[in-house]
């Protein structure tokens, strides 16, 4: 119980930070892996992406970009200029196991 308050407060925080930067919350499935040439395609959308901007969640422990995997569900923010800011991994819940497996 006390662990689940705690990752609630954590998201709530979160959630309070990215308000009052004006960031917007937006979720979506993982279509197409382009890092190398700097994009990721997310629900029909070609967004920026950068080693030195993005960062990855899962269960609020940043992991490896390279976890990330087609048909995975992200929520996900943008930094000022339009670049994947923070990828939090959200599903399916099969691939989320397996990350947390290895």
């Amino acid at each position: 119980m006390k662990r689940a308050g705690l990752s609630f407060l954590f998201l709530w925080l979160d959630g309070l930070a990215l308000v009052a930067t004006g960031q917007e919350i937006r979720q979506g499935t993982i279509e197409n892996l382009n890092q190398d040439n700097g994009s990721l395609t997310i629900s029909g959308q070609v967004l920026p992406y950068s080693d030195a901007v993005t960062q990855v969640f899962l269960e609020e422990r940043q992991i490896s970009a390279s976890r990330i995997d087609l048909g995975m569900v992200v929520r996900y923010t943008l930094d000022a200029s339009g670049t994947l800011w923070r990828i939090e991994l959200i599903g399916p819940h099969d691939k989320l196991m397996e990350l947390q497996q290895h």
